[in-house]
C-alpha cells in the first residue's frame, strides 16, 4: 500500500493523530477511493500495517526518518510493514534467499505462507495474499518485471539503515550484532556493508558510534524519545 501511505504522509502533518488519518481517509477521501466501504477498508489496512499513531514508536520513527529522506520511503515503509505484518514477514526468507536475477513469483510467496501458517489460510485467500505480497516486494524495489518478476538488489541509504538499526535496538539487540539483524539483511546489506553505511550515518549526524576493534557501541540521541517510549513492532 505504498501509494496510499505515501499520500497520507504527504497530506498530514508529522504529529497527526490516528483520528486525523481516519478523517482524511474516510471522510475527506484523500486516497480517491470510489466507495465508503473501500475508504474504511483502506484505513483499516493502513492502521494494521503502520498503526498511524504518533504514540507508537515505530510509526513515530517512520515519520521522522521519512522527513529526512523521502527517496528512502519505499524501504522505510517496507521495514515497518514487515515488522508489523506476520504474513509479509514470513516471506522475507524468500527474498533473502534469492540471488540477483532469480525469478520469483506469487507461487514462491504462496509456498512460504503455507509453510509458515499451515492450515491457517484457505487456498484462495493464501493465493490472493501471495499476489499482494509479490506486489509489495516490487514496490519496495526488491523485484522487477511484469508477468515474471526477478530479484534485484536494492540500494540502501543511511536513513533506512538507521531505522533498521533502531528496530534491532527495540528488540534488545546491541553492539556489532545490530549489523546482522534481518532488518539490515532485507536492505541487502551484510554486516560489513551495514557497518560501513552506519559510519556514513554517523558522519551525517544520524547516530553516534564508538568502535574499538570488534566492540561497537551505537546510540541514537536524535531519536531517543521514540526509542525510550519502548514497545515492540506488533500491530496496535
Amino acid at each position: 500500500m505504498l501509494p496510499d501511505i505515501s499520500r497520507c504522509m504527504d497530506m498530514l502533518p508529522i504529529d497527526a493523530e490516528r483520528t486525523e488519518y481516519q478523517t482524511a481517509i474516510v471522510t475527506q477521501n484523500i486516497l480517491g477511493k470510489n466507495t465508503e466501504a473501500t475508504r474504511k477498508e483502506s484505513f483499516r489496512r493502513l492502521r494494521e500495517l503502520y498503526s498511524l499513531a504518533p504514540s507508537v514508536p515505530l510509526f513515530c520513527l517512520l515519520r521522522q526518518m521519512d522527513a529526512l529522506d523521502r527517496s528512502a520511503r519505499p524501504l522505510l515503509c517496507l521495514l515497518v510493514a514487515c515488522a508489523r505484518d506476520p504474513l509479509l514477514r514470513a516471506t522475507m526468507p524468500v527474498i533473502q534467499g534469492a540471488r540477483e536475477g532469480d525469478g520469483l513469483g506469487a507461487a514462491d510467496f504462496d509456498a512460504a505462507l503455507a509453510k509458515a501458517f499451515p492450515g491457517h489460510l484457505k487456498d484462495k485467500i493464501r493465493a490472493a495474499t501471495a499476489r499482494h505480497i509479490a506486489s509489495t516486494w516490487e514496490q519496495s524495489g526488491h523485484l522487477k518485471g511484469r508477468a515474471t518478476k526477478s530479484r534485484v538488489r536494492v540500494s540502501a541509504t543511511p536513513v533506512p539503515l538507521v531505522l533498521a538499526l533502531m528496530m534491532g535496538v527495540m528488540q534488545g539487540v546491541h553492539g556489532s550484532e545490530l549489523f546482522s539483524t534481518p532488518w539490515c539483511q532485507i536492505l541487502d546489506l551484510n554486516a560489513v556493508q551495514a557497518r560501513g553505511l552506519a559510519s556514513q550515518a554517523y558522519r551525517e549526524g544520524l547516530l553516534d558510534m564508538k568502535a574499538i576493534g570488534d566492540v561497537v557501541e551505537v546510540s541514537f540521541p536524535k531519536f531517543h524519545k521514540a526509542l525510550e517510549a519502548g514497545g515492540d513492532h506488533g500491530a496496535q
